[in-house]
């Protein structure tokens, strides 16, 4: 129920069932597909230096995050397309089962396009399975897992022994055979635009390793348990495509239906407004005598009513406003949203605290003096609405804890409960988002556009 795409049908983990019969299910390599093509595409990296290690309560592993190299592939239109990897997981068992099989332990290293600034548009996931023998693995070592099973690991995050090198690790399996397929982010919220790459030789961990990565997944990720496998063939209905030894990444498509609109991967079919990508220099710059500067004059609350929403945690009370052009516009909601909505210069933001303003009087049901406001691209525009709104946004970014979103209910465990369960709840004052804008307004961006909630959308304003 809330993460709809969960039931979408390009699903993972999969069972990389090589032996169904069915002729749907026949695996074909094209022309030129040949094993080891991935050897001259892959360009990982040495990760230098003693890299954090942490264990992710998400994944469920341990991963470590750096400039870990290169992956070049194709697009359908055969056009050479780079992707750069930012993470590596490493999990046990393994997410992924081959011929109903699992492994004893899986790396999944993620790949954004080189040209974007995060994995959203869609990403590639290569996969290298271990199993347990004799021979150490140099990874399993170097991320703070020795051949002995001692590892000195305290708390959920650490410093690495040393550097981490995926490119010794990969190098023998990148000489062999591959399959690929279509797939979705391995955990909710389960969005469909994953590419996989698996790469079908095993690597080898001592069974002492194998035993250290689990303990450390048990002691600070709750279990080293995770979503079942799929079926290639589910129901009867129809097969999923795996193909050997191919070097194309076919065009990802969300699989958006009309349950799973609320998804954040949906919004673009109907949020085409807004959000968007603000490039700094190419913004353009209003002459002194046109330039009115908004008047904060935002006020403490003295109560809000805190509500887990599908899309952002919302504060709604009054804090007072902002003027501008002469018009007050009340604010009287706060949304903090993880994962920044809009990217600022190529950056996308951990998160992002939008405060909401309705000009004033649009509740009292008259428009009679305010119509909407005028903008210089839809002037004559017939979709732009009566009620309009002026959104302030502020990047968030991980740094020291922020007093609002303390009083608001974020850091404090039961409310952490209580937004997890979405449950509501009332919080008191003085709740200052004055202090908080205060501190942001060294300069700014405006835009027309919309709002960016679905089934909204597509109104200006």
């Amino acid at each position: 129920e809330k993460y709809p795409l969960c039931a979408g049908e390009r699903q993972s983990p999969l069972n990389v069932d090589l032996r169904l019969e069915d002729a749907a299910c026949t695996i074909k390599a094209a022309p030129g597909d040949m094993p080891g093509s991935l050897a001259g595409r892959a360009h990982y990296e040495v990760l230098p230096g003693n890299p954090r290690v942490t264990v992710s309560t998400y994944m469920r592993g341990v991963s470590v995050r750096g400039e870990l190299g290169m992956l070049q592939l194709k697009d359908a239109s055969g056009h050479d397309v780079e992707y750069v990897a930012k993470d590596a997981f490493l999990t046990a068992d393994s997410l992924h089962a081959v011929n109903g099989t699992l492994a004893d332990a899986e790396l999944l290293i993620v790949h954004r396009p080189k040209s974007e600034p995060d994995a959203t548009s869609g990403s590639v996931i290569v996969s290298l399975r271990f199993r347990s023998g004799a021979a150490a693995s140099g990874l399993f070592s170097q991320i703070g897992f020795p051949a002995t099973g001692d590892a000195a690991i305290e708390g959920r995050t650490w410093t690495a022994p040393g550097s981490v090198d995926l490119a010794s690790e990969l190098e023998s399996a990148l000489q062999g055979s591959f399959y690929s397929y279509s797939g979705s982010v391995p955990v909710p919220p389960c969005t469909q635009n994953v590419h996989y790459i698996m790469l079908e030789r095993e690597m080898s961990a001592t069974p002492a390793q194998l035993k250290a990565l689990k303990d450390a997944l048990v002691t600070h990720a709750g279990g080293y348990r995770k979503r079942p496998t799929v079926n290639r063939m589910e129901s009867g209905e129809f097969c999923r495509k795996i193909v050997p030894n191919s070097l194309v990444v076919p065009s990802m498509q969300t699989g958006c239906t009309k349950d799973s609109s609320t998804a954040a991967a949906c919004w673009e079919q109907t949020c085409d407004k807004s959000p968007i990508d603000i490039h700094g220099l190419s913004a353009t710059a209003l002459a002194a005598e046109s330039r009115t500067l908004p008047e904060f004059v935002y006020r403490p609350a003295e109560y809000a009513k805190i509500t887990p929403g599908v899309f952002a945690l919302e504060a709604v009370g009054d804090f007072g406003g902002i003027v501008v052009d002469g018009r007050f516009f009340e604010a009287n909601q706060l949304s903090i949203k993880a994962v920044s909505q809009h990217i600022m210069d190529g950056v996308r933001y951990p998160a992002e605290l939008v405060v909401h303003h309705a000009l004033y009087g649009e509740n009292f049901g008259s428009l009679a003096h305010h119509r909407r406001l005028e903008t210089e691209e839809h002037n004559n525009d017939s979709q732009a609405p009566d009620v309009h709104e002026v959104m302030l946004s502020i990047p968030l970014m991980l740094g020291r804890e922020s007093p609002l979103l303390r009083h608001l209910g974020l850091g404090d465990e039961v409310r952490r409960n209580a937004i997890r369960d979405g449950n509501g709840y009332d919080v008191h004052g003085p709740i200052d988002i004055g202090a908080v804008v205060a501190g942001s307004t060294e300069g700014w961006f405006w835009y027309s556009g919309g709002p960016t909630t679905p089934g909204a959308c597509p109104a200006w304003g």
